[in-house]
């Protein structure tokens, strides 16, 4: 392996680590818990799109697949099965690496965002109408339509978040949302 090749490799993963790891500690303070799992925080998921804006769809989707591992086996993760813990934890936070196919695209962070929460709510709705079907259709009847506003009651809210840190974020330090930038 050639030398840039090593730096370049150590780079992305010593930076992907250093996100992983500020998403979990934002995902650490919740402003919100929702009584059946999810909640607001002050924009835990930007860190783990920022991973796939600098790094790409690859690292994006790792990064965000670690990032769920963690959070199910280290923020006491609740899961009734298999299926629960790949839908909830892996699949819905490795969804978010989405953002990886906006590298370099010009605002690519503004449309990376809305596209990533898209993707996860499509794995935490689909656990919310199969997994937890069960627990939740003999209190709230339609199924399909509690999944529905449950998952948005928490994940809009966290994307409205997201867009008013990552203003902010790209008014003080533009670099770090601009891919173009990326060395």
């Amino acid at each position: 392996m050639k030398k840039e090749n090593s730096l370049a490799a150590l780079r992305n993963l010593v930076e992907t680590a250093l996100l992983i790891a500020i998403a979990f500690a934002l995902g650490r303070v919740k402003l919100f818990t929702m009584p059946n799992g999810g909640s607001v925080t002050p924009a835990a998921m930007l860190p783990l799109i920022i991973i796939g804006l600098r790094r790409g769809p690859k690292w994006g989707f790792l990064g965000c697949i670690v990032y769920g591992i963690l959070d199910f086996m280290l923020d006491g993760g609740f899961a009734l099965n298999l299926w629960s813990i790949l839908l909830d934890y892996l699949l819905a936070y490795g969804a978010l690496g989405v953002s990886g196919f906006f590298k370099g695209k010009k605002n690519g962070v503004w449309i990376a965002m809305p596209v990533a929460v898209a993707a996860r709510f499509v794995f935490v709705f689909l656990s919310g109408v199969t997994v937890w079907a069960d627990y939740t259709a003999s209190s709230f009847g339609d199924i399909w339509l509690f999944s529905l506003t449950y998952q948005a009651s928490y994940l809009l809210p966290e994307l409205a978040l997201m867009y008013v840190i990552a203003f902010a974020m790209r008014m003080a330090w533009p670099r770090l949302l601009n891919p173009d930038d990326v060395r």
